[in-house]
């Protein structure tokens, strides 16, 4: 019993650490007005950049739950 409780700590732990991460990304603008052109020429709060790209385009809280930048 002790080590089936001790083996479930260790993978919680695991995956807690593993969903903690996020992806890099080089510079973040959020709470803004991004007008995309997709077909419907949607609106976005946020979006991500990484050597010179666009990665993620979203809503402020999306875009700041999955990027990091420095």
């Amino acid at each position: 019993m002790r080590t089936i409780l001790s083996l479930s700590a260790v993978l919680l732990l695991t995956l807690i650490s593993c969903s903690a991460q996020k992806n890099q990304a080089d510079l973040i603008l959020s709470n803004g007005k991004i007008y995309t052109v997709d077909n419907e020429f949607s609106m976005a709060e946020a979006i991500a950049i990484k050597d010179k790209r666009i990665i993620a385009v979203g809503s402020t809280a999306e875009i700041l739950q999955k990027y990091s930048a420095d």
